[in-house]
């Protein structure tokens, strides 16, 4: 969904205390809607969200080596198609203060997808049919056909972890 993943940076950098809650703010800026079609499990891709969230912290004392890698380590376990998606590497802005503060300003391109997945109800018509924002559902196959007649000694079915 979008800015999730921009709220959820946001959550993971204020619960490391590394600076006061009123040090901190964050916005969206440069947000483009991509949008396509494309079946993904029980629904449909419909849009790509691309936008840079800015996250601004005053007056930031603590250690910089340690907040670049919790910022790498969130980056690497929760956004890991960030290469697939061609997206930059975070941008970070220093202004130095004093010999013992600076101002950081750092900026991390998202890319979200927005699905939907029917819902008689849900307030979206789309060719036909109604549908509701959410993520939708894929489940993995387990069992696979070959060819198209049982007869067939290569058209048994498969089952993942049988033997």
């Amino acid at each position: 969904m979008a800015l999730a993943k921009m709220q959820a940076l946001a959550n993971f950098l204020r619960d490391q205390n590394l600076f006061a809650a009123e040090q901190f703010d964050y916005w969206m800026e440069n947000g483009e809607n991509n949008y396509t079609s494309k079946r993904q499990g029980n629904g449909l891709l419909i849009c790509r969200f691309r936008y840079d969230a800015v996250f601004s912290i005053e007056r930031y004392s603590d250690d910089a080596d340690l907040f670049l890698v919790l910022l790498s380590i969130w980056l690497i376990e929760n956004d890991d198609n960030r290469d697939d998606l061609e997206l930059d590497s975070p941008k970070v802005d220093v202004t130095v203060l004093d010999d013992t503060c600076v101002d950081l300003e750092i900026t991390v391109t998202f890319d979200e997808p927005i699905e939907i997945v029917p819902d008689d109800e849900g307030p979206i018509l789309f060719r036909g049919k109604r549908y509701s924002v959410a993520p939708a559902l894929i489940t993995d196959a387990n069992k696979v056909g070959v060819g198209d007649s049982q007869a067939r000694q290569t058209d048994k079915p498969y089952e993942f972890g049988s033997d």
